[in-house]
């Protein structure tokens, strides 16, 4: 199955953060995670945002993102290019949606565990951190 995660989430992958077991759980089910190449950018901000909140050390930081980057350049992570033609598509998309249309990329809140355990897709610095 195929599974689509918006940048907060990818970074969930990758350091403890509220629901970061709810997500990391999640991703070890499927067998296609893909998000937008925004996320690379993204995640850096996010793992930013922790060194300067001092829940990890710039060093840590600097791991993570290469560990995040390995996972890309291995196919873990399926990074959809964005372009403005995309961004106008989308926003174009958005505009006809019924007022009462409502959707969530991931909403780990309404998840419930798989019936058998997954094998694990990401290595001990993403569950350890």
């Amino acid at each position: 199955m195929s599974l689509y995660l918006d940048s907060a989430y990818v970074a969930k992958c990758y350091v403890t953060e509220p629901d970061s077991r709810k997500v990391r759980e999640l991703v070890r089910a499927e067998s296609e995670l893909h998000s937008s190449a925004w996320c690379v950018a993204e995640v850096a901000c996010i793992l930013h945002r922790h060194t300067r909140e001092k829940s990890l050390t710039r060093e840590q930081a600097l791991k993570l993102q290469a560990g995040f980057q390995q996972d890309v350049g291995n196919g873990v992570w399926l990074l959809s290019p964005v372009s403005e033609a995309l961004l106008h598509r989308v926003e174009r998309a958005i505009q006809q949606l019924p007022r009462t249309f409502s959707f969530a990329l991931v909403t780990p809140y309404t998840w419930s565990p798989p019936a058998t355990p997954a094998s694990p897709k990401f290595g001990p610095t993403t569950a350890t951190c």
